[in-house]
């Protein structure tokens, strides 16, 4: 497995530009960061279908898991377009991802989500992700150091402990099938 996103503290801020998302946040391998949506999508572009493993854990040490196949990330000038081919496909945390299967990547400085209202990046929290209206999934918002958050801002994943709880661990792993 390759770990394209990790989170478990407040200690690098996601709150970010589209641009920055492409070139990546924080160090790969530390305890936060993200590899980069143009890495992202190299890897999951190169031969052979990919597998998405998105591991999250709760505040009482709980850890379930989502998986999806044929996981693939746009290019820039697709603005990074997420790609979930076969779809939802096993693991207990429910399934907060396909909503935004085609959807390109969003973020504060770039509205590229559903939502006619408002930019879900900048709304909520700032962290950018693959929003369609805005609240499924984002583990990409800001850090908070307890389960209690604001309405959609923390690290949320809807079918599993919905829009009000952030979670403590949250990682994104890439393999070939």
């Amino acid at each position: 497995w390759t770990v394209v996103l990790q989170r478990s503290s407040d200690s690098v801020n996601f709150a970010r530009t589209f641009d920055e998302y492409g070139v990546g946040i924080g160090t790969p391998g530390d305890d936060n960061f993200m590899l980069g949506l143009d890495n992202i999508h190299r890897l999951t572009n190169s031969p052979g279908a990919k597998r998405l493993l998105v591991r999250l854990e709760d505040w009482d040490g709980n850890v379930r898991f989502a998986e999806y196949d044929n996981f693939a990330v746009g290019s820039k000038a697709q603005k990074y377009t997420l790609a979930l081919k076969y779809r939802y496909q096993s693991g207990d945390a429910g399934d907060s991802l396909t909503i935004s299967n085609g959807m390109p990547f969003t973020a504060y400085d770039q509205d590229n989500d559903q939502n006619l209202s408002y930019n879900c990046a900048a709304y909520y929290g700032g962290g950018g992700w693959w929003h369609n209206e805005c609240f499924e999934a984002n583990l990409n918002n800001p850090y908070y150091n307890s389960a209690i958050c604001p309405y959609a801002e923390g690290i949320t994943w809807m079918t599993w402990h919905g829009h009000r709880y952030s979670l403590k661990k949250v990682a994104m792993l890439v393999r070939n099938v």
